[in-house]
């Protein structure tokens, strides 16, 4: 799911480069990288900021 939807923002960054004012697709681009990278970065975090099964951190 991740990599579709990482696909899907960089076509719409490409179409951004044949729209008139391009900056608005730029931000939308970037705000849906963010929200499609948001799951990974909060299981990364948690595996970093929680105890492991040995109890040492990390």
């Amino acid at each position: 799911m991740l990599y579709t939807a990482l696909q899907l923002v960089a076509l719409i960054r490409i179409a951004g480069e044949y729209m008139s004012p391009p900056w608005p697709w730029y931000i939308a681009a970037a705000a849906l990288w963010l929200l499609a990278l948001t799951p990974w970065v909060a299981r990364s975090l948690w595996m970093y900021l929680t105890p492991g099964r040995d109890g040492a951190p990390g």
